[in-house]
């Protein structure tokens, strides 16, 4: 009886699991396929490539062929092995692992830039800090750091051993800058020198007092000493590094004009070898040897693009098709109606939560071919108003914009509009960023389609991470966006995540960390086979003869298409640039000229000329070079143009213009391959080649069913046997035991129950309390009355997305639950007592103290910062309207008390 009930339930176990097998052997296959699926749709999309570095990369270039280097002003973050916190690193673009190198000036609001010989420089940034941001005495504890305002730092080339590399950080050193700059424009010449133009010198919002008495240097002073270029908030000269054989520092009149919203201008070197600038509303060519402006047209609907605006501004791709004829693209930025409203060093003087980033794209060509006229026109408008957003040029001709915001600019401080209850509803806490809604999803600009249908989102994915004030973002050589960086804050914050009430509790404003993660943003080719091109040169001269580059036939005549394929490959030179601030300077791509041959073996020789003979259209130094066959490209490969090795820089050979190169050959299709199919068009619409990964997916699938089969088979064949042996099988005695605890292994033999490895706890449940930086804050909505959150909002945004918060900054840097508070702020002669003391609660919000007015100004006015974003209380409104217009000077008879006006006594 027993032998016949166990054949029966063997039996109906069987036939049960048989049933079972079936389907999960479906159900894999379906979810193989759907993996395979899923690889090409990783195209367009983000992935977290670092879950966190030492520093948040502020800064970001491509150090080497491998290697991209971070930097970051100096703030509490991890320590770098040498009793400081780390504001260097370099990340290896394999795997993209970080390490911490050393670094002794804070480099905070630098610029950078590469030199002809393939250097790399970094010059600028602010004073020494403590906590907070709070100035310090040079090398004074806790941090550690040197005023690095005046400091040229230097990274030279290492031929690809990135072990060797390493920043050259001399604080006193000899090659240091004529004067200091927090902000300052760059850009590199024919010479392979830099020109470096205006700034502020210290921190601060933006680099003006209100009311605008001195639009040079910034002081109270409407009759300030001529020359001496750091007298005042503002620096409004430029110089030359190296200095050899250039003029010295002078006073630049565009810096003068565009006073106030002119730090971090735009800069692009034209042909003719004037400098294109654009700063405020206002736009110029600018002889920098004979220091001669050509004013250009304003910024239509004056729009401003540079911080704290921060639009995104790239150069369009320069090719064959444009004559290599420059054009210069802006997007997006910020409006203001009065020019009150941008405030002055210490803080906007309008709530910026509340201030929507404009859509609109404009480009001008500076030095058109024709005779007609500069002129901006319209290239259409943006799915939403972005601020903070960058341009990122892509090897496949088209351009991305990353990062930003829809509400808001760059910069941070605490004010009176950013004051929100914490979580306890009674606490005020400082959100300190200046921007809201953050925008997550990236915009394609493809410069060869037809007018306002060269921006587009078709199929792109969102990433998940808030990319604000201090984002940064480059390409790489294998053809991705390394996206980094935000940090709207004056120190080190990861406890500030969280949706807040604003005072008035009407309003619901987001708060956001430090970002430490690194992303990589794919474009629609990634996944695709590449080219591999075969005698690359290590360096391309400017002019002279063509040289050859081959790919393999195998590539090339992939379903029998050689010819066309040969006829649709072009050729690009593309420098990353130094990406901050939502700025990649020197970032430029070009396309060579080519000429192609098809041999029996479907291999395909490119005849390429060189650079074009102007240096001045694309400088001397390093770069990276693509070779895209139908819109995909190769991995890129490092390249000098110019010299190999040039020597010092500026270079002897300093004038922008060489030899010509000649004509190409015809291009030779083979006949052999005359009857194949034309190839499809180019781009990221082309998707009809199967990625590996969708390759990949299919194999596994099929593994996975042979394997599910042949395991079923052995089931049935073991079940017939065991059917056989139950006829003779007798019956085991029970011991009594069914289960309970003597059943289970000990506890240490359980792999949840060591105890001694490392745990990754940001992914356990948070059984925390109340803790505002875990709560799970949805999308990214600014919620108000006017603004109700969407039925997505719970959705967007996890807790176990953030990373595990602390209540304090790192224990290593000493920094306990203290309680500080600031004194009186002092704004005026007339109100020096300024608003009540303040206490706050952790080390970040400690504030400096403004310095107090000279005796006997009757105006309103703000003394330059001695640290970046202090809290402003009071300034003063002149009825101006319009960001660039010039203040008329106060007297004291002309104050009144009605004169002055809080404008930052709002409450929401």
């Amino acid at each position: 009886m027993i032998r016949a009930d166990q054949l029966l339930l063997d039996n109906l176990a069987g036939k049960w699991f048989s049933l079972w097998l079936m389907r999960f052997a479906v159900w894999l296959s379906c979810l193989a396929f759907a993996a395979a699926a899923a690889a090409d749709q990783q195209s367009l999309q983000y992935k977290i490539v670092n879950q966190g570095t030492k520093a948040s990369a502020m800064m970001l270039g491509l150090a080497d062929e491998n290697t991209a280097f971070i930097l970051d002003k100096v703030e509490g973050n991890e320590p770098d092995g040498q009793d400081r916190p780390t504001w260097a690193e370099l990340v290896n673009l394999t795997d993209f692992s970080s390490r911490s190198i050393p670094a002794n000036s804070n480099p905070f609001c630098a610029s950078g830039a590469t030199l002809a010989n393939g250097s790399w420089i970094v010059l600028g940034g602010n004073q020494a800090v403590g906590y907070g941001g709070a100035a310090t005495p040079n090398g004074a504890i806790p941090y550690r750091d040197n005023d690095g305002r005046k400091v040229v730092r230097v990274m030279e080339p290492t031929d690809g051993d990135s072990t060797k590399l390493s920043w050259i950080d001399e604080p006193n050193s000899k090659t240091q800058m004529d004067s200091r700059r927090w902000y300052p424009g760059i850009e590199t010449l024919s010479d392979g020198s830099v020109v470096i133009i205006g700034g502020a010198t210290s921190g601060g919002f933006v680099n003006r007092n209100y009311p605008n008495v001195d639009p040079a240097y910034s002081t109270t002073n409407p009759n300030p000493t001529p020359g001496i270029w750091d007298q005042g908030g503002s620096n409004p000269s430029y110089e030359f590094w190296p200095p050899t054989g250039k003029p010295g520092p002078q006073l630049s009149k565009f810096m003068v004009s565009t006073s106030g919203l002119n730090m971090y201008p735009h800069t692009y070197l034209m042909p003719s070898g004037k400098l294109f600038m654009q700063a405020n509303y206002s736009t110029t060519l600018w002889d920098y040897m004979k220091n001669v402006e050509y004013p250009l047209p304003d910024m239509p609907g004056r729009i401003v693009r540079v911080y704290p605006a921060s639009g995104a501004t790239a150069m369009k791709p320069l090719t064959p098709r444009n004559q290599y004829t420059p054009d210069i693209l802006f997007c997006g930025g910020m409006y203001l109606h009065n020019d009150a409203d941008w405030g002055n060093f210490g803080s906007p003087g309008v709530n910026m939560y509340k201030q929507k980033a404009d859509p609109n794209c404009h480009s001008i060509i500076p030095e058109p071919k024709s005779k007609d006229k500069p002129e901006y026109i319209s290239e259409g408008q943006l799915p939403e108003g972005r601020s903070m957003g960058q341009f990122i040029h892509l090897p496949d001709g088209t351009m991305v914009i990353v990062n930003g915001a829809r509400n808001g600019v760059a910069g941070f401080g605490n004010t009176t509009w950013n004051k929100a209850l914490g979580s306890d509803g009674k606490t005020n806490i400082f959100l300190e960023g200046f921007s809201q809604l953050p925008t997550y999803r990236p915009v394609l600009y493809n410069p060869e389609a037809p007018p306002n249908k060269r921006l587009s989102t078709s199929g792109i994915g969102s990433s998940k991470i808030p990319r604000l004030y201090h984002s940064s973002a480059i390409l790489i050589p294998d053809g991705s966006v390394l996206v980094a960086g935000s940090n709207p804050h004056n120190d080190v914050t990861r406890n500030g995540t969280g949706t807040f009430k604003s005072l008035n509790k009407k309003n619901t404003y987001e708060g956001f960390n430090t970002e430490y993660k690194l992303e990589t943003w794919y474009p629609a080719y990634f996944f695709k086979p590449r080219p591999q091109p075969q005698q690359v040169p290590e360096a391309i001269t400017y002019g002279g003869p063509p040289f050859n580059v081959t790919v393999d036939g195998d590539y090339m005549n992939k379903n029998g298409e050689v010819n066309s394929l040969a006829n649709r490959t072009r050729i690009w030179v593309i420098r990353p640039g130094f990406s901050t601030h939502a700025m990649n300077m020197g970032q430029r791509s070009l396309e060579l000229e080519r000429s192609y041959a098809v041999h029996d073996d479907a291999s395909v020789t490119f005849i390429i000329n060189p650079m074009p003979s102007n240096k001045n259209l694309f400088v001397p130094g390093p770069a990276l070079f693509f070779v895209t066959v139908n819109g995909v490209p190769s991995h890129g490969k490092r390249v000098m143009l110019g010299k190999k090795d040039p020597g010092l820089v500026p270079l002897a050979d300093s004038v922008g213009r060489g030899k010509g190169s000649a004509p190409l050959p015809a291009p030779a299709p083979n006949p052999k391959f005359a009857a194949t199919k034309k190839a499809a068009a180019p781009g990221p619409e082309n998707k009809a080649d199967l990625s590996g990964g969708a390759i990949a997916g299919i194999v596994v699938a099929v593994v996975i069913v042979f394997i599910l089969l042949l395991a079923g088979l052995i089931f049935l064949v073991r079940r017939a046997n065991r059917g056989a042996a139950l006829a003779t099988q007798k019956p085991i005695p029970s011991t009594g035991i069914e289960g309970g605890l003597a059943a289970l292994p000990a506890a240490g033999a359980l792999p949840y129950g060591r105890y001694d490895q490392r745990m990754d706890e940001s992914q356990a449940h948070m059984l925390t309390g109340s803790n505002d930086s875990l709560a799970s804050f949805g999308g990214p909505e600014l919620l108000s009355s006017d603004n109700p959150a969407p039925d997505y909002f719970a959705s967007k945004h996890s807790a176990y997305d953030q990373d595990p918060s602390l209540d304090m900054l790192p224990s290593q840097y000493g920094m306990g639950p203290t309680e500080y508070s600031s004194s009186p702020l002092k704004t005026t002669a007339a109100d020096a007592s300024g608003p009540p003391i303040r206490t706050y609660a952790a080390g970040f919000e400690a504030m400096q103290l403004q310095t107090t007015p000279q005796k006997g100004k009757g105006a309103a006015y703000l003394e330059p910062e001695t640290y970046p974003m202090t809290p402003m209380g009071v300034t003063s409104h002149s009825g101006i309207v319009g960001p660039r217009a010039m203040p008329r000077p106060w007297s004291t008879q002309s104050t009144k008390p009605s004169d002055i006006v809080d404008v930052y006594g709002q409450t929401d």
